[in-house]
């Protein structure tokens, strides 16, 4: 089916046709994230400045390492917020359509179209996840979005220490291409869009060989 067509039914339908799974923007889980990371950026600009302003006549190097981190802090909340807040004004132009064939996911102009059977190594936060059959599900944290003050603090666990996903994204076999699907749960919980994508592709893949014999 063409892309468009499929995106427009997506959207117009209350009822997805049988076999598709629609998903949207969850609106609540976005303003979470947006005021997560808006009080992120207050604190750390807040942070920043205070520091600036008592030791402004003495400034060292530790003094200006510690500025620069939360300059970056700063920044970098800044980004993610102007990024959710994007979403907030458009969110009818990001959506995920899994029907029985294809995977489609539009971004705003960007539209993303891949069979279904030509997808293969999904996988959660960055971590290799093997073969399509492989599944692994363990404790997740629902905050994946939120930089939360003792994480801000410098209480947040390693990359390698935490369970929560970071990321949930497969690769495309036609060209070898690495597709990210989500990097927070601004759509759902990032387990739940894993364990929709692998039912559809294994579904897919179990029609492969009778259309194969169908077509001999």
């Amino acid at each position: 089916m063409d892309t468009n067509e499929l995106l427009q039914i997506a959207k117009s339908q209350e009822q997805p046709p049988p076999g598709w799974t629609v998903i949207t923007l969850n609106r609540g889980n976005i303003l979470y994230a947006t005021t997560g990371w808006a009080l992120s950026l207050l604190l750390g600009f807040s942070l920043m400045l205070a520091l600036y302003i008592s030791s402004y006549n003495s400034l060292n190097p530790l003094i200006i390492i510690f500025l620069g981190i939360l300059g970056f802090i700063a920044v970098g909340s800044a980004y993610l917020l102007i990024k959710k807040l994007i979403m907030l004004t458009h969110l009818d132009q990001y959506i995920i359509v899994l029907t029985p064939e294809q995977y489609v996911q539009q971004q705003r102009a960007k539209i993303i179209d891949v069979p279904l059977i030509d997808i293969d190594h999904i996988t959660l936060r960055g971590v290799f996840g093997g073969g399509i059959a492989m599944s692994k599900y363990d404790q997740r944290d629902p905050r994946n979005a939120t930089l939360t003050i003792p994480e801000f603090l410098g209480g947040r666990q390693s990359h390698r220490q935490r369970r929560t996903p970071d990321s949930l994204a497969f690769i495309d076999t036609r060209t070898n291409t690495l597709i990210v699907v989500a990097e927070d749960k601004s759509f759902a919980e990032l387990g739940v869009l894993e364990e929709l994508l692998r039912d559809h592709v294994n579904e897919a893949r179990k029609r492969k060989p009778q259309a194969t014999a169908v077509e001999k």
